[in-house]
């Protein structure tokens, strides 16, 4: 339980803003109990025993698009614990599609060209869980989802990303929990209308520009049933700069 633990909320409202948004404060995370994966991939500085039942070792950022594209839809891909290096971004291609590690012990890493991201979801009801994601201090994204329903991001540590960590732009029913993001520019960008959508459980650390921002062009794209609650957020520069709203307060 924290005690006293200083709590600085930064959400930056561009246009007409956001409707039905809820901020709350008390943590209390909650876990989804995850599949038996359909199959299993290695890295190449996983252990012996991790690549012999691996159904893939992942050498190389076009084995690990080949193997999802062949694989198809509605499939739930285990990363095994392990270094996969990115030269690009992985678009999640197919409907359903589940990709997870095994926690922060799975670790995708950038090292591609700037102003990438390292996973695009842009298909209906897919995941991406428990896995640590290395920007590497590039000018790009950790997960960007666009004009999808039902994303879910869980147990996600997204840290060292020179741009937005997660970026969500017209999405729907989409369900972000039990995340960290340390280190980035900005923690979440919120574009469009994103209905229905929930966001909790998380920790915002070392935001340069603001943690959470949310961008709208008129009524039409006003979020509904927009809930944001169970969170801390810590600012790497004084709250008080220009172009951010921020609020101190002590949870007891």
């Amino acid at each position: 339980m924290i005690k006293k633990a200083m709590l600085c909320m930064t959400l930056l409202i561009i246009g007409s803003g956001c409707v039905g948004l809820a901020l709350n404060l008390f943590h209390a995370p909650m876990k989804a109990k995850a599949a038996s994966p359909d199959y299993y991939v290695a890295a190449p500085d996983s252990s012996p025993a991790d690549k012999e039942r691996a159904d893939l070792v992942a050498t190389s950022t076009d084995a690990i698009r080949i193997a999802i594209t062949n694989w198809g839809p509605g499939k739930d891909i285990l990363f095994l614990p392990g270094t996969y290096s990115l030269s690009y971004g992985i678009a999640v291609q197919y409907d359903g599609m589940t990709l997870r590690g095994a926690g922060d012990s799975t670790v995708f890493q950038w090292a591609g060209t700037a102003g990438n991201c390292l996973f695009y979801v842009y298909k209906d009801n897919c995941t991406i869980a428990d896995m640590q994601l290395n920007g590497g201090g590039q000018n790009g994204s950790a997960v960007k989802v666009e004009d999808a329903t039902g994303a879910e991001l869980s147990g996600l540590y997204a840290h060292d990303f020179g741009q937005t960590a997660f970026f969500l732009r017209r999405t729907a029913a989409a369900h972000i929990h039990d995340f960290r993001i340390d280190h980035a520019s900005f923690g979440m960008y919120i574009e469009g209308q994103n209905d229905d959508a929930e966001i909790h459980d998380f920790e915002l650390t070392d935001m340069a520009l603001w943690g959470m921002a949310f961008q709208t062009s008129g009524v039409d794209q006003q979020s509904k049933n927009f809930d944001v609650h169970h969170f801390l957020i810590d600012m790497a520069g004084p709250c008080e700069t220009v172009g951010r709203t921020c609020a101190v307060t002590q949870a007891a």
